[in-house]
């Protein structure tokens, strides 16, 4: 089979932080799990990252029916699509230069209604994978009624289980279980998030004799990352982001005398916006409040499970929103640069301090080192190859010898200090590889019959004077 495509990630940082978000890609898919997937290499600097990976949403149910009736069927509502399960592993060891093929779950599809065309049960979310080391499961389906059979079919299981649906009647209201949170396939360190989904609520409005007046159903919301009891559709906050929200069911409010305890309340059935917040993996509240609003898609890309819809001609469940793989890992600090590089004394052939050396593989002299940091020596010429040599510096300086040699002629060269995935500044210097000696002429008397006590030798290049051997000169 061919190898998978490259994972297209998008990527923020944040000071040190690099943080990648796989999402689910339509030019990626294998038709054969309708997952999207491609291959992760794992950057040379990323030895150890926080990963978060998320099925997709389970799809909304839809509804059928808005009459009121105090005796016989009412309407019947729809469950809110549960979460993808949320696997997070904290500090995941990744090896540099490794690969990890990546599949992330689509969203389920959400319910068609008998108005908008034939029926369709609502689907569960695609699983998401992290390589070969965790699945996560994809949120199950909300609750329908089936109207060709005359029954419900119940919120699925899923990471997230779907939320329940129910008949509602003046009296009584037919609850039906909700889906449950399916078991995971991880185990510790990786930490799983889900719930089952939340149950059917029937609430009665009374006069003051007691009377039934109006009544509301809701449906139960699909299970969220953190769901608890009253909150399940509440999501995981994980970093920075609220993930895997639990969907929306629907929600009916019914007044037979169109009084409410004196206040008017709408005959017709309504919609209704419930708003799930997010907390940390401690249970703590965090973020803004998310709102699995009817008529919206769930937040893209968050395993966020979908709502009911509802206008003035469809009932339509909304499709969950796709799973993700988030990863974030610390880039290395900057190393410290050293301060200075120079020609070392014991290269420095010919006049002390400029530079010039006949020494073809010289040594090196860097100092500002720290011990134990790896210091690169780079040596650069037009024309030429660059040519290196390092040392684990054992102090505040260290000497670099070349190994092989250097041509004749002007060399830039630069210093700098090696940590992990990541270099210093450089410090600079130039020096010039000379092995050619000075071409001398003496000037003086031109008489061979005089006697000299001084003359003069120039030389093309710079020389040392006090090094110059004075013989005594005798004759005629």
């Amino acid at each position: 089979s061919s190898p998978e495509p490259d994972c297209v990630a998008v990527s923020t940082q944040v000071d040190r932080t690099v943080t990648l978000q796989i999402n689910y890609n339509s030019s990626q898919i294998d038709n054969a799990t309708s997952q999207s997937v491609c291959r992760w290499e794992v950057p040379e600097h990323a030895t150890q990252a926080s990963v978060a990976v998320v099925g997709g949403g389970g799809g909304g149910g839809s509804s059928y029916e808005d009459t009121f009736s105090e005796t016989t069927s009412g309407t019947k509502i729809a469950g809110g699509g549960g979460a993808g399960e949320v696997l997070y592993h904290s500090s995941l060891s990744l090896t540099p230069g490794s690969s990890h093929v990546i599949r992330i779950g689509a969203g389920g599809a959400g319910a068609r209604a008998t108005s908008s065309g034939n029926l369709s049960n609502p689907a569960n979310g695609g699983d998401s994978t992290f390589g070969t080391l965790v699945t996560a499961k994809g949120g199950g389906s909300g609750a329908i009624w089936n109207y060709t059979k005359n029954e419900i079919v119940l919120g699925q299981a899923g990471g997230s289980g779907g939320g329940s649906g129910g008949i509602f009647v003046l009296n009584t209201v037919e609850r039906e279980t909700s889906g449950l949170r399916s078991a995971t396939s991880s185990s510790s360190p990786w930490q799983s998030f889900g719930s089952d989904g939340g149950a059917t609520e029937l609430v009665y409005f009374t006069d003051q004799n007691n009377s039934v007046t109006a009544a509301r159903q809701r449906a139960g919301y699909g299970g969220g990352a953190m769901g608890i009891s009253g909150d399940a559709a509440r999501g995981v906050y994980l970093m920075d982001r609220c993930l895997a929200t639990g969907g929306a069911g629907s929600v009916r409010k019914f007044s037979p005398d169109g009084s409410d305890n004196g206040t008017p309340v709408t005959l017709n059935a309504e919609d209704y916006s419930p708003a799930t917040g997010c907390a940390d993996v401690n249970g703590n509240s965090v973020g803004s409040a998310v709102s699995s609003i009817k008529n919206v898609a769930p937040a893209a890309n968050s395993g966020s499970g979908g709502s009911h819809y509802r206008s003035a001609d469809s009932r339509d469940g909304i499709a969950g929103a796709s799973g993700t793989v988030i990863i974030r890992y610390t880039l290395p600090a900057t190393p410290v640069p050293p301060t200075s590089v120079a020609l070392d004394a014991s290269s420095d052939t010919g006049v002390v301090g400029d530079s010039v050396t006949n020494d073809a593989t010289p040594t090196i002299s860097i100092l500002g080192t720290s011990s134990g940091n790896e210091i690169v020596v780079t040596a650069s010429k037009s024309g030429s190859s660059p040519v290196s040599c390092s040392v684990i510096a054992t102090g505040s300086s260290a000497t670099c010898t070349y190994a092989s040699n250097l041509g004749e002629g002007q060399w830039d060269v630069s210093a700098y200090t090696k940590g992990v995935g990541v270099i210093s500044a450089s410090v600079t210097t130039s020096i010039n590889i000379d092995k050619t000696g000075p071409a001398l002429s003496l000037s003086g008397p031109t008489s061979s019959n005089v006697r000299v006590n001084n003359f003069t030798i120039s030389a093309n290049e710079a020389l040392d004077c006090a090094t110059i051997d004075k013989p005594d000169f005798e004759g005629t």
